[in-house]
């Protein structure tokens, strides 16, 4: 098993959580279960592109499994231009010195290759436990191929070893999280004229679970409102999933001129107050405020 070849392809292959993770685990089932010695089976996700890639050995006792998982699925990548080791590519893999660079590189692809790799060691062999070694879809939209799994295992599951990145030192339990979609209705003020700007804020990524290392370009975005009164905010995008601290928002503002040609209504004041706090209470965060359209 040429490990780093299969991690550089694995990094190459787009699994990115919205997208599906179907083509990644087909590639696994080819070329690299074939040398474990197990039986596989698949178990369909929601979608044609999603499935849990499901690896089973016999045990010689009647004893509940031992599962090995990792999640196959990751995190969009967000703005190309930010992967400054790959080149402005997440899928172009690269080696530099004893570090390998890519989107899923520590989140979580090579962790179920590095099962993989363990369990090569002992084909040929059995074990007294049943061994279960699964490769889930879905884990970054909500855990939803584990979810799956542990609704319908395909053999009572004793414990388990799951695959996240945490410097090496086993963890025992894990903090939850909480994902809140807010809705945020406010009334329309009276339309304006003036010119419109955009405004492009970059900030710094970082997962959920350590907001420390991140900065947030939405919470960025709105203290520059803040210091500029004047502007007035049209629209508001930023981030690109719930669980990461977003690296870019782009807002669209209006710059009152009474010569303006064109009406425009600004968002409620309260709207961008909810949002800053809720921004502010979150780890990671995405925005989405619609323009409205110009008036004539």
């Amino acid at each position: 098993m040429d490990l780093f070849a299969l991690a550089q392809q694995m990094i190459a292959t787009n699994s990115v959580t919205t997208q599906g993770t179907r083509t990644l685990a087909e590639f696994l089932a080819r070329t690299v279960l074939p040398e474990l010695d197990m039986t596989v089976s698949w178990q369909e996700g929601e979608t044609a592109a999603d499935a849990n890639l499901i690896a089973r050995k016999p045990g010689q006792a009647d004893l509940p499994a031992l599962l090995l998982t990792s999640h196959l699925d990751t995190v969009p990548p967000g703005d190309p231009t930010l992967w400054t080791k790959t080149h402005g590519d997440p899928f172009a893999p690269v080696i530099e010195g004893d570090r390998l660079y890519g989107l899923g590189s520590a989140d979580a692809k090579l962790d179920w290759l590095a099962k993989a790799a363990a369990i090569a060691r002992f084909r040929g062999r059995s074990f007294i436990r049943p061994l279960l070694f699964v490769g889930t879809y879905g884990e970054e939209r909500g855990l939803v191929g584990a979810r799956h799994l542990l609704a319908d295992p395909p053999c009572p599951i004793g414990s388990a070893f799951i695959g996240e990145p945490s410097e090496l030192k086993l963890v025992h339990a894990h903090k939850g999280i909480v994902i809140c979609a807010l809705h945020l209705i406010g009334q329309v003020p009276a339309p304006r004229p003036g010119k419109i700007r955009t405004l492009q804020i970059v900030g710094r990524s970082a997962h959920s679970s350590t907001p420390a290392r991140g900065e947030n370009a939405i919470l960025k975005a709105l203290e520059e409102l803040r210091r500029a009164p004047h502007l007035m905010p049209l629209s508001l995008y930023g981030g690109d999933a719930v669980n990461k601290v977003p690296a870019r928002c782009e807002i669209t503002l209006l710059e009152p001129d009474p010569l303006g040609s064109a009406l425009y209504s600004p968002l409620d004041p309260a709207i961008v107050t909810a949002l800053t706090a809720s921004c502010e209470a979150s780890a990671g965060s995405k925005a989405h405020i619609a323009p409205m359209p110009p008036k004539e």
